[in-house]
């Protein structure tokens, strides 16, 4: 009860802010889903033209989308739109950091402060990038910084802990 009234004020900014856009594509409802028809591999056979074009099982073919997504912030070089670097994301030592923070909140992940930066990150990875044609997608990957960049905080954070206690 003690929040009924901000959920209201809450409700009512989001139609506010909502009714413009909403009612666009009311108007034209064609545009409403034409960038995701457009950009992602599960809408009008884009999986299988990918799969035709490379040769590759389906499964396969998401395994290097992936892999070409997730690595790039710490092993995989970054070419592709517009980052266009031989180099990956992040620095070798905070490459390090954020596969022990990773492994650090995946193992604490019961906790919603843990579990939210993991599925935040991998949220950007999986929908943001491998799902999506030529991967990885520079301009959605940015999405995870904040998550990098705790998750980076974390690894630094916990190793500095444990060197403490020994």
């Amino acid at each position: 009860r003690t929040h009924v009234m901000p959920l209201l004020v809450f409700t009512g900014a989001t139609v506010i802010v909502a009714s413009p856009v909403l009612s666009y594509f009311y108007q034209h409802p064609d545009l409403f889903m034409a960038r995701m028809n457009n950009a992602s591999l599960l809408a009008n056979g884009n999986l299988e033209k990918l799969v035709s074009g490379s040769g590759q099982s389906i499964p396969a073919a998401l395994v290097t989308q992936f892999s070409k997504s997730a690595l790039v912030y710490v092993a995989g070089a970054a070419y592709g739109d517009y980052f266009n670097s031989p180099r990956p994301y992040l620095p070798a030592f905070a490459a390090v950091f954020l596969v022990l923070g990773l492994a650090y909140a995946t193992w604490r992940a019961r906790e919603p402060r843990y579990a939210t930066v993991v599925f935040w990150l991998w949220m950007v990875i999986l929908l943001g990038s491998t799902l999506t044609f030529s991967p990885p997608t520079h301009q959605r990957m940015i999405m995870a910084a904040p998550a990098i960049t705790l998750l980076v905080a974390i690894g630094l954070w916990q190793t500095a802990r444990l060197a403490h206690q020994l």
